[in-house]
């Protein structure tokens, strides 16, 4: 992503873009979207294979965990990249549609939303969640590249294979055959995973911009028809986010166990003297992708649950009966806020993030002092 935008929409439309087959596209843009897997199927498989080449290395040649530790490092996000792989290539049709619900709403809030003129509050919210959501995706993308060179750097200066294989190459043969499987893994894969969380995390904060802005529009309105046209996109926000959290929440916990598990290895790692490039541009994942997803949900679940307020706090007497009924129902419907929720990890927010990096540090201390 070269461009920041500057409305929810455009983001929007730049993903749509990229996930739909039927919109023309430059060969540089097609080009860098298969960099991501998006719609390449094998992608996952080839993950998947450098995963058991890796998982076998770590059983049959180490005998210590600081010994293993840069193989369970690469086993850990192997994994985590194939998660994120398979969305791309798998997932597209389920992910299109999402995103056309997204901007379905995000596109009648910045044209006025209630049957109004644009406000300029509302504006500003969205633009800024726009710039952030963009300046997040250029940031996962080269972090991405970074990865992709701290990888190919070690081949290029020993000859060696990027990531732990067994059994090792014995003829030149061997010695390509597993280059290749390498190159094209640490190509797809680390360009899938990063943009995959900032995808997610991008499309969190901005259902919380979207939030903040039916909020108002909920809280202004003033005739049955604003009122109406505010509850009909308070109810379309929670069926794309509906979609958003469905997508994702089978693979939030292989998208995100590499945050924890990688860190934790790297920094042990790290305290008994060893290091290396990969370790480099791996040791802040923590900081930077599992933190940020935990306010990302937490900041969906209070704005959608202030909708609730707003609504409460709007112009009751100056309705009709149905109008009041609609405010009735939207605060019914904010009574249970919209939570970004994983499989075996509940709701993603700063109550879990607390609670996982207390027993992420206590981990990291028992391995130091123990093993």
């Amino acid at each position: 992503m070269r461009d920041t935008y500057n409305s929810v929409s455009a983001f929007l439309a730049h993903y749509q873009k990229h996930f739909d087959k039927s919109i023309p596209k430059t060969f540089r843009e097609r080009l860098w979207i298969s960099c991501h897997g998006t719609g390449v199927k094998w992608a996952p498989l080839t993950g998947l294979v450098v995963l058991t080449l890796s998982s076998l290395d770590t059983i049959m040649t180490h005998t210590s965990l600081l010994d293993a530790g840069p193989s369970l490092r690469f086993v850990s996000g192997i994994w985590s990249c194939t998660a994120a792989s398979f969305i791309w290539a798998y997932e597209r049709e389920r992910t299109l549609s999402m995103l056309r619900q997204f901007s379905r709403v995000a596109e009648q809030v910045e044209g006025g939303g209630a049957g109004g003129q644009p406000d300029p509050e509302i504006q500003e919210t969205l633009q800024r969640a726009a710039r952030r959501a963009s300046r997040v995706v250029r940031g996962s993308e080269v972090w991405g590249c970074f990865v992709i060179v701290s990888i190919l750097v070690p081949v290029a200066l020993t000859g060696e294979p990027a990531n732990p294989t067994w059994p090792p190459p014995t003829t030149r043969t061997a010695w390509w055959a597993l280059f290749c499987l390498h190159f094209f893994s640490t190509i797809f894969l680390p360009i899938g995973l990063f943009p995959m969380t900032a995808f997610i995390m991008s499309l969190s904060n901005q259902c919380a911009a979207l939030n903040q802005a039916v909020a108002r529009l909920i809280q202004k309105a003033n005739t049955p028809q604003q009122v109406r046209d505010a509850a009909r996109l308070s109810s379309e926000l929670n069926n794309a986010f509906s979609m958003l959290n469905s997508l994702f929440h089978d693979y939030m916990l292989h998208l995100l166990q590499t945050t924890l598990v990688l860190p934790l290895f790297a920094a042990y790692e790290t305290l008994h003297g060893q290091f290396d490039l990969f370790l480099v541009v791996t040791i802040p994942i923590n900081a930077g992708i599992f933190i940020p997803t935990c306010f990302a949900g937490q900041a969906v679940e209070d704005t959608s649950a202030a909708v609730a307020d707003a609504a409460y706090n709007g112009s009751w007497l100056e309705g009709d009966h149905y109008s009041r009924v609609l405010r009735l129902q939207v605060m019914q419907r904010a009574s249970r806020p919209q939570k970004l929720t994983g499989r075996q990890l509940g709701v993603i927010n700063l109550a879990l993030c607390q609670e996982a990096l207390k027993k992420w540090f206590s981990f990291l201390n028992f391995m130091i002092t123990t093993l």
